[in-house]
């Protein structure tokens, strides 16, 4: 060998059309963590912009490898070479947390709408129309 590594071009698709389903998955979640109310962050310790912000970094850096090509280098390599394995682990997370909750998070998150739904109200009797006075 001299002094690179050798795969077989099915491996290089394979890790090819992950890398590009990764940048793909990252735009989406960036875009849907910053749309999804706060009530969906309940039971999770991780607010939005948690998944937003490294998503939409990994998104940045992958859009600029590919438009700008005087920044494809060995250093750039390396840093997408290492950030996309990254990046994956924490889209399963928020697939996970987020988008697929447990039993107990969805309850959770139930229970926080709910009680978010009588704080709105105010104690306003919404049934009779508009305008109408508090009971009482």
């Amino acid at each position: 060998m001299n002094g690179q590594l050798g795969g077989s071009g099915v491996l290089i698709w394979v890790f090819g059309i992950l890398y590009y389903a990764t940048a793909a998955l990252s735009l989406y979640i960036t875009v849907d963590a910053i749309r999804r109310r706060a009530t969906d962050y309940v039971g999770s310790p991780d607010g939005r912009w948690f998944y937003a912000v490294p998503q939409g970094l990994f998104v940045v850096a992958f859009l600029a490898g590919v438009v700008m090509p005087s920044i494809r280098n060995a250093g750039f390599g390396l840093v997408m070479l290492t950030a996309a394995p990254v990046a994956f682990a924490h889209q399963v997370a928020y697939l996970l947390r987020i988008v697929f909750p447990t039993r107990e998070r969805r309850e959770a998150r139930s229970a926080a709408v709910a009680e978010r739904s009588d704080r709105t109200a105010g104690g306003i009797d919404r049934s009779a129309g508009r305008g109408a006075e508090p009971p009482g």
